[in-house]
């Protein structure tokens, strides 16, 4: 008889858990003063010593609400709910339709025309023209230079050694006069072909060389290339 007096003594709590709409929880994990009570609600009550109580209701979002409680002894089925703010709703994240990647908008293709070999042989051409007349410059102002040392006026000479000195000169202006006039019709006919010349690239002429040759009192060009 003492033994059905103690056990109606001893006070139970029975656990339950709501979300904000009022509908019951059931994975909820409790402990009580520290210790584990619960993993998942069932409605069963537990036993537990008449004294203040601290309940710890954990959601399965990992959200946990606290109670403090004071069990009178011989208090049965005394009723504890724990309300989370928030009802769980563990909506699966959307996924977003794939946006059909845009092509990079592409760059305009590159012309192979280029210069073409028409105006690079046009370009060449012209500055051999100018390196020309530089050279026919050149043997000018020696010409003059010579010229004024012969110091023979009328050409009557005072002696052979001047005499060699005019002659001297008078090579020199030969060669730079044809110089001046190869390198201004080589200058003006490659300026002509650039001018003139179609961008587009031919492969029939791929290289052309002007090259000015002195050689004694005469001078030339010497013009080679690959068609």
């Amino acid at each position: 008889m003492w033994l059905d007096q103690v056990e109606k003594d001893i006070p139970s709590i029975a656990l339950s858990a709501k979300d904000a709409n009022g509908n019951d929880l059931v994975d909820v994990m409790v402990t009580l003063d520290g210790a584990v009570v619960s993993r998942q609600l069932d409605g069963a009550s537990i036993d537990v010593n008449g004294s203040p109580h601290t309940l710890r209701f954990e959601g399965p979002d990992g959200r946990v609400v606290e109670q403090d409680v004071l069990v009178n002894e011989g208090e049965k089925n005394r009723r504890v709910t724990a309300v989370f703010a928030f009802a769980f709703a563990f909506a699966r994240p959307t996924q977003q339709p794939a946006t059909p990647a845009r092509d990079a908008p592409s760059s305009p293709p590159v012309s192979g025309s280029g210069p073409g070999p028409w105006r690079t042989a046009g370009a060449v051409g012209f500055g051999a023209g100018v390196v020309t007349v530089a050279v026919g410059a050149f043997f000018g102002f020696d010409a003059i230079a010579k010229q004024s040392q012969a110091n023979c006026p009328g050409n009557v000479c005072a002696d052979q050694a001047h005499l060699t000195l005019l002659r001297d000169a008078n090579s020199a202006a030969t060669v730079s006069t044809v110089l001046f006039v190869a390198g201004g019709l080589v200058g003006t006919a490659g300026g002509v072909v650039w001018l003139l010349a179609p961008s587009a690239r031919r492969p029939e002429v791929r290289a052309l060389n002007v090259v000015p040759v002195v050689a004694g009192r005469s001078g030339a060009l010497l013009l080679s290339g690959s068609w």
